[in-house]
């Protein structure tokens, strides 16, 4: 028997003739079902460019532009006359949950057409990005687009430390087989319990189930307890992210916009003190530094369900009104943090005010 016979009746070859079979006919077949983050050594992870790809959140597929982000596709050249607005952020900006023309940016450039200015909205937000991704996220990517506004929507738990930055491990093929249908295919359906979230967490269950709990409990801690001695550490680091962003955005020619999404409890409670009293004192004493305030706009779209809480004569009519999603709730009613399309049409409309004036202020 020669040599070549035996390889051909190799049960080795013929199992590995057959998963190519497999995989060559779900590359076909299927929609590319694509895992939207990988892992980067400078910004902690970022988006995969170019991609038709799987969100977790609305639980169906999104596109990702050429250069990495949710939105349409981009030239690195500016239309002359056109006035650039960049939005850095996380997933409250990057509209987690919203399908992308209902999400505030996209709002925002339509508003800021109809009262007459030629305006160029792009959305920088990425899913998870602390304030110190966001500013690293300006000198990687944002800059080279040369935006004459820059926008900067601060969230309580952005004050977080950045999670240590570090490159796939050496040999870890996951970066590769993330952009395949059968890698997904696995992912997905022969593997439907598999946290889509971590792929390679090893952790038992009760492990996750506590990090998770311990994730939830700081930042409800942040959402209502947001200057506790416990978080100062954490205010300190960001003024002074705040303060070097500030400086490349100078720099670069542009303007620098803070505003604050504010969190349910804050939304619900006016008393709660947050985080636009920074970003007010931060814009009062930096040149080039504005503050827009979008809270006082989500607290009045949120008070007839603070009324009815007031009202409530039983835990259960307070947690009914607390988790309602019917109008005027902005608010997901699973997901305490993440706005609704009422409450993207809020912001938005909050947003085009006080960037009418920024940008018909700017010397021209």
């Amino acid at each position: 028997m020669s040599l070549l016979a035996s390889v051909l009746r190799s049960r080795t070859l013929g199992a590995a003739v057959a998963l190519a079979a497999i995989f060559l006919a779900l590359e076909k077949a299927r929609a590319r079902r694509t895992v939207v983050q990988e892992l980067d050594a400078r910004l902690g992870w970022r988006m995969l460019p170019s991609q038709h790809a799987f969100d977790r959140h609305l639980e169906k597929t999104e596109d990702i532009n050429a250069f990495g982000f949710r939105d349409r596709e981009w030239t690195l050249e500016k239309k002359p006359g056109t006035t650039r607005i960049a939005l850095l952020g996380d997933s409250m900006t990057y509209g987690s949950t919203v399908e992308l023309d209902r999400t505030y940016p996209r709002l925002l450039e339509k508003r800021l057409r109809d009262r007459g200015l030629d305006v160029e909205v792009m959305n920088f937000a990425v899913q998870g990005y602390t304030l110190e991704q966001s500013a690293r996220n300006y000198v990687e990517n944002v800059r080279r687009f040369r935006p004459d506004v820059v926008v900067m929507p601060l969230v309580d738990q952005d004050v977080k430390p950045m999670a240590p930055a570090a490159d796939p491990p050496r040999g870890d093929l996951r970066p590769i087989l993330l952009r395949t249908g059968f890698y997904n295919w696995v992912l997905y359906a022969a593997r439907p319990k598999l946290p889509r979230a971590s792929l390679a967490d090893a952790a038992p269950e009760s492990v996750r189930k506590k990090r998770t709990k311990d994730l939830e409990d700081e930042n409800f801690r942040l959402a209502v307890k947001t200057f506790e001695p416990e978080f100062r550490p954490w205010w300190q680091r960001a003024l002074q992210t705040l303060e070097a962003l500030h400086r490349d955005v100078r720099a670069d020619g542009g303007a620098l916009v803070l505003t604050v999404l504010p969190q349910r409890p804050y939304a619900l409670d006016p008393e709660v003190l947050g985080p636009d009293v920074v970003c007010r004192d931060f814009a009062k004493s930096h040149a080039g530094a504005t503050y827009a305030a979008v809270t006082p706009a989500v607290q009045e779209a949120m008070r007839p369900i603070r009324e009815a809480i007031a009202a409530a004569k039983s835990e259960e009519e307070r947690k009914k009104a607390y988790e309602t999603t019917d109008p005027p709730n902005v608010y997901q009613k699973t997901d305490a943090g993440h706005f609704n399309e009422a409450g993207m049409e809020v912001i938005a409309s909050a947003l085009t005010l006080e960037l009418e004036k920024v940008i018909r202020e700017r010397p021209r």
